[in-house]
């Protein structure tokens, strides 16, 4: 086994042990190192379990840098500070993206599969390669990421791997009590701490979209206005739909002015087509 590869290993065992004993004893999930440094044992300085704590957690915190460092040229193994940071690249990718690793291929991506539950139950999904558009039928997720702050835990690959909370809520609304779902979505099939795979994948992002089964369009919470426009659709079925989406795509609503000539309005705009006419 080469240099590179016993430090690969050796870092996927090291990690899995990790993520176990840090929930054992300290009582707390970490997903990432900044998490950790930024860690406050919920104890006073008097206490003698505090100094124990601290200990154990500095422990970690070599543990972890030994874990997510990449060997230079000399074998030694340089400190990393922020395995969130996509500058900050070690040149392997972190779980579950080192289980399931891509290829140069044309058309190599990733697919996730969301495992049944309920709506309230933990997230629990399988994220695999393929090398073929055409190889699995899946539906690729249109969303707003939303805020990184607070982020929320899905299970991937039997890993913890934080979302926004956007995306946590557009899953548990994805997600089927009895099937799986087969799904694209980019914030979790693209490793995200890699650049160079980054640049990769967002370049395919058209032909995957194309070759999608369906687009999920993900507009968010219900509310009393949108229940009230998805009833009306509902009831009118696609006819409807067909002809406001082909009123929308008319050459007003593509002009950049647009905008600022409708916001400012004094009144409420009114909308006309020949001689048919509402506000809008």
């Amino acid at each position: 086994m080469g240099n590179e590869e016993e430090i690969r290993e050796f870092r996927k065992r090291l990690l899995k042990q990790l993520l176990l004993r840090l929930t054992q004893d300290v009582g707390e999930p970490f997903n990432t190192l900044a998490e950790l440094n930024e860690f406050e044992p919920k104890l006073s300085e008097e206490d003698d379990d505090h100094t124990k704590l601290q200990t154990l957690i500095s422990r970690y915190k070599d543990l972890l840098e030994l874990a997510t460092s990449k060997a230079s040229s000399s074998g030694n193994l340089p400190s990393l500070k922020n395995i969130n940071d996509p500058l900050a690249q070690t040149g392997m990718p972190l779980p579950p993206y080192d289980e399931v690793t891509l290829t140069t291929g044309p058309e190599d991506i990733r697919l996730l599969q969301l495992l049944p539950g309920t709506y309230d139950e933990p997230i629990v999904c399988n994220l695999f390669q393929i090398d073929s558009l055409t190889l699995y039928e899946y539906e690729a997720l249109s969303y707003v990421w939303g805020p990184n702050e607070n982020p929320s835990v899905i299970y991937v690959n039997d890993w913890q791997l934080a979302v926004t909370k956007n995306l946590e809520m557009a899953l548990r609304s994805l997600r089927d009590e009895n099937n799986s779902r087969i799904l694209w979505i980019d914030a979790i099939c693209i490793d995200q701490t890699s650049i160079l795979e980054k640049t990769e994948q967002v370049g395919r992002m058209g032909d995957i979209y194309k070759a999608a089964k369906k687009v999920l369009v993900f507009l968010g919470p219900e509310s009393e206005t949108s229940d009230s426009v998805f009833q009306f659709f509902e009831k009118h079925h696609l006819p409807i739909v067909q002809a406001f989406v082909e009123l929308l795509f008319r050459p007003w609503f593509s002009r950049i002015w647009v905008r600022q000539e409708y916001i400012r309005a004094a009144e409420v705009p009114r909308l006309i087509c020949g001689r048919r006419s509402i506000d809008f």
